[in-house]
C-alpha cells in the first residue's frame, strides 16, 4: 500500500474529520489558544487497535488509522476542550 498524504486538521474546537484505512492523521493545535504551550492531546480509539499517538506532547502530533471506527481525540484548551473525531473508512 502507497503511503497515504497525511489528513491536515484544525479548527474550531469541536470537528469531524474522515480519513481512509491506512492514513496516517496529523493533527494542528497551532490554532488553539493553549497559553502554557503544554500539549496534552488524548486519544480514544476504536476495538482492536492499540492507538498510539505519536509527539502527543506537542503542537502537532499524529498517528495511525490502522482500525476502521472514530477516534476521538481531544486537547484541553483556554477555550475550553477542543474534540475531534476521525472517522475511519476503507
Amino acid at each position: 500500500m502507497d503511503t497515504p498524504a497525511p489528513e491536515e486538521m484544525s479548527g474550531p474546537l469541536h470537528q469531524k474529520h474522515v480519513v481512509q484505512l491506512g492514513d496516517r492523521v496529523h493533527l494542528n493545535g497551532s490554532l488553539f489558544t493553549v497559553s502554557s504551550n503544554q500539549y496534552e492531546w488524548h486519544m480514544i480509539c476504536p476495538d482492536g487497535t492499540e492507538g498510539q499517538m505519536m509527539n502527543a506532547t506537542m503542537v502537532s502530533p499524529s498517528f495511525l488509522a490502522d482500525q476502521l471506527g472514530v477516534y476521538a481525540v481531544t486537547l484541553p484548551t483556554d477555550d475550553g476542550l477542543a474534540e475531534i473525531l476521525v472517522e475511519v473508512q476503507e
